[in-house]
């Protein structure tokens, strides 16, 4: 305000501060910015733990693909029987499925890995 501020301005807008600080308006917008606040850092610890997990994701990735490069030269000089593969999918996952029978993704994913192997022989 400046000194040419007419006094019955300036008394309107102390009275409507008063006001607003009476209801509580100020406290509110002060709780609202502290709710913002942690909702913000929420969201920062929510991005970390995301690019964490996505790192932890890839190397998981990065290691299974190392893991069936190895089997499958592994496999090209030394065959295995795929029934008895089979057959051990089905002991180790029978009770993971719901109706007992073996897990069908991991027999497609033994399945591809012994064809692959079939084609380089």
């Amino acid at each position: 305000m400046t000194d040419e501020t007419p006094a019955g301005v300036v008394q309107s807008e102390d009275a409507l501060v008063r006001e607003l600080e009476n209801s509580g308006f100020f406290e509110q917008i002060a709780n609202l910015e502290g709710s913002l606040t942690r909702i913000a850092r929420d969201i920062q610890n929510i991005a970390g733990a995301t690019l964490k997990s996505q790192e932890e994701t890839e190397s998981l990735a990065a290691h299974v693909l190392a893991m069936e490069s190895i089997l499958a030269v592994m496999l090209e000089t030394h065959p295995i029987d795929p029934a008895a593969v089979q057959a051990r999918i089905q002991r180790n996952t029978m009770t993971s499925t719901a109706d007992g029978r073996a897990n069908p993704v991991v027999q497609a994913i033994a399945e591809d890995l012994l064809s692959g192997a079939k084609k380089v022989n």
